[in-house]
């Protein structure tokens, strides 16, 4: 891999689409266990050890690349999965822009206590359950409920580039070491998906970023191309301009621009790292959304 220039290589790229498939094998297995689901609302989403039967295929890459975050978001997508397949419901997603596909939503981190609740959850109250994550994730998103089948194909098909990015940026910075400006490796409480919350999964790199926007003021926040909880992350403020340090993925950015400070969403899809920085200068992005 060329050290100056990143860009997405081809062992990469094999390895995220082999473990987005074996992931999503994964996935479809356990929902296809009628005892497996009768139990899998039965876990924490707050405990990352509870269940590792949709996150398995992660388990040896993970060793040199850390993706904490990714597999809470499996994981917590799987266990919403198997309730929409106990009680045949449809799974809430959000829209960015109708020419885009729709956006999984997924619960805040210690968001519900799974294992405090009942085993004999009633429909009724998983479609209670499912009608808050959308009040409480969409901010700013235009929001429904579609069949799960679709919903997981959008979340694996948002996962693979996602995994792509990670995986080849992780390798890129430790293949160049410091000779990448702006590019860390380290850990740091934030998800893919987004925790709001404060606590959660971990993310292995970041590179700096240099944000403009049209007005002035605002915060920014960002999610992962594959799913958004709780809304988004918060990255930092005041624009404009303002300096971020987004993780190694693909994402989209939002801001409080909006009428009460409502989210406002850029629909253009970011990767990091950049493909082109700027000799000694952090990346710029010029957003025209907000």
């Amino acid at each position: 891999m060329n050290g100056n220039v990143f860009h997405i290589d081809a062992n990469s790229f094999k390895d995220a689409r082999r473990l987005c498939a074996e992931l999503q094998s994964a996935h479809r297995r356990v929902l296809a266990d009628r005892k497996t689901i009768k139990n899998s609302y039965l876990s924490s989403w707050e405990d990352e050890g509870a269940d590792d039967r949709f996150t398995q295929p992660l388990s040896e890459i993970r060793v040199d690349i850390p993706l904490d975050d990714v597999a809470a978001d499996v994981r917590d997508f799987g266990n919403l999965s198997s309730l929409a397949e106990e009680f045949r419901l449809k799974l809430p997603v959000a829209v960015i822009d109708p020419k885009l596909p729709p956006l999984p939503l997924l619960p805040r981190r210690g968001w519900r206590q799974v294992s405090a609740i009942d085993p004999s959850l009633s429909q009724e109250i998983v479609e209670a359950m499912f009608e808050e994550i959308l009040e409480i994730s969409s901010m700013g998103l235009d929001r429904s409920m579609l069949p799960r089948k679709v919903v997981q194909d959008t979340f694996f098909s948002g996962l693979n580039t996602f995994l792509e990015a990670r995986i080849a940026g992780v390798r890129w910075v430790k293949h160049a070491g410091e000779e990448i400006p702006g590019t860390r490796l380290l850990s740091a409480a934030v998800g893919g998906g987004g925790d709001t919350g404060g606590g959660g999964g971990r993310v292995s790199g970041f590179q700096k970023w240099t944000v403009h926007s049209i007005g002035s003021g605002f915060s920014l926040y960002y999610s992962g191309t594959h799913a958004c909880r709780n809304g988004a992350i918060y990255l930092n403020a005041p624009t404009t301009p303002v300096d971020v340090y987004l993780p190694m993925g693909t994402l989209y950015l939002a801001a409080n621009a909006g009428f009460s400070g409502g989210y406002v969403w850029d629909k253009s899809v970011i990767t990091v790292p950049s493909p082109t920085p700027a000799p000694g200068q952090p990346p710029t992005y010029y957003t025209k959304a907000f």
